[in-house]
């Protein structure tokens, strides 16, 4: 028992570096340097921030234990408190990302992207009747390498008529669109209850992907920061810039990746939960009446 408590401690001691102290380290660093020291008159001057750092480091009492501990102590909590923070920033910026348009500027946003890619619909269904009769009017056959450039273009935007102002947030729609097309089913219906039959390594590579999801959004609150940081040292902007384009991608690859493996769960293992609904017997093709049977068995009765 010792043994494992010890382990489990060192575990969360570790994640707690890594989560919290190191990257709000970093930032605390560039803040004190950058912002504190700098400025945007001397950004790159070197010698000003050694001459900075030797002041504070040959004072008469830069080298006393008692003020070694305090200053390491609240470096530590300052990087833990901004890593709390940037955790709690990350999580709302998570839910802006796939949020409903509630609100004007999402619905604006809605409304722009449903044009261009109504647009960029109509160029690939076009392309693609031309293909399937061997002819457009210019008398050049769309090739198979064209038609699937257009739908590219188009799905770079939406793989449905957006509904949400990111692609993220579509992408997620796009499954529950996909399951009830398929199954009859509603996704946010089934889930929770197809969840409790799916085997753990399933469980497991749907939990690592929604924690990259999380992970790419709180890297993208610290791109926010040190966007702020800008205000003072113009560099940070840049880093902060930087991070944001990376965190973005990230958010795109993670949520292609849970959306994959929701669907991929659903079709494998629909008819376990049909099974244990009692609704289906081993053996039979998962399809719409299936679907429509574990979607009937699960809603709840109008009161």
């Amino acid at each position: 028992m010792n043994d494992f408590l010890s382990s489990l401690g060192s575990k969360v001691a570790e994640r707690w570096l890594n989560l919290l102290v190191l990257p709000g380290l970093l930032f605390l660093g560039v803040a004190i340097a950058g912002g504190g020291v700098l400025g945007h008159d001397h950004w790159h001057d070197i010698d000003r921030l050694r001459t900075r750092v030797n002041a504070m480091t040959t004072g008469p009492s830069a080298g006393k234990p008692g003020t070694i501990v305090l200053v390491s102590a609240a470096t530590l909590l300052a990087s833990a408190g901004l890593g709390l923070i940037v955790q709690a920033l990350g999580t709302a910026i998570g839910q802006i990302w796939l949020r409903d348009p509630a609100d004007p500027f999402s619905r604006l946003l809605v409304r722009w992207r449903c044009r261009r890619w109504a647009k960029r619909h109509s160029d690939y269904r076009e392309a693609k009747i031309h293909h399937h009769r061997g002819q457009n009017d210019e008398g050049l056959l769309p090739s198979k390498e064209g038609l699937d450039r257009l739908r590219g273009r188009r799905d770079r935007i939406a793989l449905i008529r957006p509904t949400r102002p990111t692609w993220s947030g579509d992408r997620m729609v796009a499954v529950d669109d996909r399951v009830r097309q398929l199954y009859g089913m509603d996704v946010a219906i089934v889930w929770p209850r197809l969840w409790l039959v799916l085997p753990g390594s399933v469980r497991t590579q749907l939990h690592n992907a929604r924690e990259a999801f999380s992970a790419a959004t709180k890297l993208a609150a610290w791109g926010c920061g040190y966007a702020i940081l800008g205000v003072w040292w113009w560099p940070a902007l840049v880093i902060g810039a930087g991070t944001w384009i990376i965190a973005w991608r990230r958010v795109r690859t993670t949520i292609e990746t849970l959306a994959v493996l929701i669907e991929a769960s659903v079709d494998l293992h629909g008819n376990d939960l049909a099974e244990r609904l009692r609704v289906s017997r081993p053996g039979h093709p998962f399809g719409p009446r299936i679907g429509k049977a574990v979607q009937q068995a699960l809603r709840r009765p109008d009161p």
